[in-house]
């Protein structure tokens, strides 16, 4: 059926909310899923994870909706689950682990519908590759665990949460907000010919996004030229800049006031709008169209700022 039954509807005769439809409603609360109140993973004095506090939203799929569970007051976890151990350091190398969250369900095939905490080891090697989980399963943190440990709190063994996916209620994300341009960038501004003023990195997100870019160049031209600014993503070399002012014959981006009979100087505001989708990084590129004579007024941009939302 395509409409799905709310939260807490007492049943009647013959109707009621399934469990599917409960985790279809709580879905709707989210737009990115992962760990929702984060805790700690840390060592011990033997071969286990001591894992905090933590509440974990988690879907398998859309159709299968989201869970809402975790865990109050820390517990110790191994390879099955709470009170299990993990595998001692391996004799060479090393490996990684992965402490993860898994919400159980028999209506997706499970054997049971049980909520566990519990790791995945990898294989031991000069350079480990990271285990793979259970499908629905989120991961708190991963570990490395090399040679010579002695447990889980030895100085060998390395723990992060730089992996853990974060979820998000919908509508709660403040926008991301860059300024800074790459390292290197902007180079000379001076340009003879169409080249790239400068550019700027969005990395990756869990979740898509809507980035907005907004450029000012302020500059002089030779008498007698016409320059643009262009605004490009490294996925696409389409102009993504709006055409205000007016574009130029035929073309897709904005027209600087930089043609004149005269040497003039001024100054053109271009603005740019792209969706980066989960797990993309992208670099924004601002071009100098044109040939001749393109000198900025300053030694950089009067203003560079890309904003991204969630999409």
């Amino acid at each position: 059926m395509a409409i799905f039954r709310g939260l807490f509807v007492r049943k009647d005769a013959t109707r009621g909310t399934t469990p599917n439809e409960a985790r279809k409603a709580l879905a709707g609360l989210f737009d990115a899923f992962g760990v929702l109140v984060p805790g700690s993973v840390t060592g011990t004095a033997g071969w286990a994870y001591l894992v905090s506090s933590v509440t974990v939203a988690a879907s398998r799929q859309p159709s299968d909706g989201a869970v809402l569970y975790g865990n109050y007051g820390a517990v110790t976890v191994g390879t099955n689950g709470v009170g299990d151990t993990i595998p001692p350091a391996p004799g060479t190398g090393s490996r990684i682990d992965i402490i993860y969250a898994l919400h159980r369900d028999v209506d997706n095939a499970d054997a049971d519908s049980e909520a566990i905490i519990a790791v995945a080891s990898g294989t031991a090697s000069g350079s480990p590759v990271a285990p793979s989980i259970p499908t629905g399963g989120v991961e708190l943190a991963r570990a490395t665990v090399a040679a010579g440990a002695t447990n889980t709190a030895h100085a060998n063994v390395t723990i992060s949460a730089a992996n853990r996916p974060t979820a998000r209620l919908r509508g709660t994300q403040p926008p991301e907000v860059f300024t800074a341009p790459d390292g290197g960038w902007p180079n000379s501004l001076v340009k003879a010919t169409s080249g790239i003023l400068t550019q700027i990195t969005i990395p990756s997100a869990t979740f898509a996004r809507t980035v907005d870019v907004d450029v000012v160049v302020s500059a002089s031209v030779g008498a007698g030229e016409a320059w643009e600014v262009r605004l490009t993503s490294s996925l696409s070399t389409t102009p993504i800049n709006s055409t205000n002012p007016p574009p130029l014959a035929g073309g897709a981006s904005a027209l600087a006031p930089f043609a004149s009979g005269v040497s003039v100087g001024g100054s053109t505001a271009v603005h740019g709008t792209l969706t980066i989708a989960a797990g993309v990084a992208q670099v924004l590129r601002v071009w100098a169209i044109g040939s001749g004579t393109f000198n900025p007024t300053g030694t950089a941009f009067t203003q560079l700022r890309v904003r991204a939302y969630p999409a």
